[in-house]
């Protein structure tokens, strides 16, 4: 049996703005702005809330303006 990819969001919370254009475009929604943090400017960021959901489509970082957003396939060795 072939394991499906994993992929692994890396998010630069020192320079999101929490414009939440990442949240509206992921179609599997693995992120939202945290809640309970605020990055050094005070402002709430993006975050993975679903990981295993996400299907590496990178449209989290190509809609990111400041990109502050990267994504990874993991490989297994």
């Amino acid at each position: 049996m072939v394991k499906d990819k994993v992929f692994r969001v890396a998010i630069r919370e020192d320079i999101c703005k929490g414009c939440q254009l990442c949240i509206e475009f992921c179609p599997k929604d693995c992120l939202a702005l945290t809640t309970d943090r605020m990055n050094a400017k005070g402002i709430l960021f993006s975050e993975m809330v679903n990981p295993d959901a996400c299907i590496g489509c990178r449209a989290c970082s190509t809609v990111c303006p400041d990109a502050a957003i990267e994504v990874f396939e993991v490989k297994e060795d």
